[in-house]
């Protein structure tokens, strides 16, 4: 199982494990960032885009430290059920890795910004709302050193207090 250790706590702790990507007002990231923080990783199984259902996502960008948890989180849910069962229950559906974005209804970055967050089945636990993710998805990334948000529960990130 490959896990994260030592989640960073706090803006100053993500910076020195992560690296800044650049400020909100900035548009995009800083190239030099990218190019050595993020990596494109293909997913064990495809996933269809929340806001799009008809757009097939088969590989994403993650934080180049995030990405082997991330999978193997991703791995461990498609050896509990099928793909097929996946798709068919409405179990397959992400929000997105990374995007650098502010917060919402902030002008810190998003945890998004760093590509260590994963929004999984959004329309299951969205901000504010129940939490009615299956226990399995919640566990192979709780499992993996993944943090999730009480009033966010489709949010997964490899941080904690922020």
């Amino acid at each position: 199982m490959r896990k994260l250790h030592g989640l960073p706590t706090g803006f100053e702790e993500i910076v020195a494990l992560y690296g800044n990507p650049g400020g909100v007002r900035r548009q995009r990231c800083r190239q030099g960032w990218w190019k050595k923080n993020i990596v494109m990783a293909k997913l064990p199984f495809p996933l269809r885009a929340s806001w799009d259902r008809s757009i097939i996502i088969r590989r994403q960008p993650f934080h180049r430290l995030v990405a082997p948890a991330a999978l193997d989180a991703l791995e461990a849910i498609a050896a509990q059920v099928p793909p097929e069962y996946l798709r068919v229950c409405d179990l397959d559906v992400t929000g997105g890795v990374y995007c650098h974005r502010p917060k919402r209804g902030s002008g810190e970055l998003s945890t998004h910004a760093w590509g260590i967050a994963i929004d999984i089945c959004p329309h299951l636990g969205p901000m504010g709302g129940p939490d009615l993710i299956p226990a399995f998805i919640a566990e192979a990334f709780i499992e993996r050193g993944f943090h999730q948000l009480a009033h966010d529960a489709m949010h997964f990130q490899a941080c904690r207090g922020y």
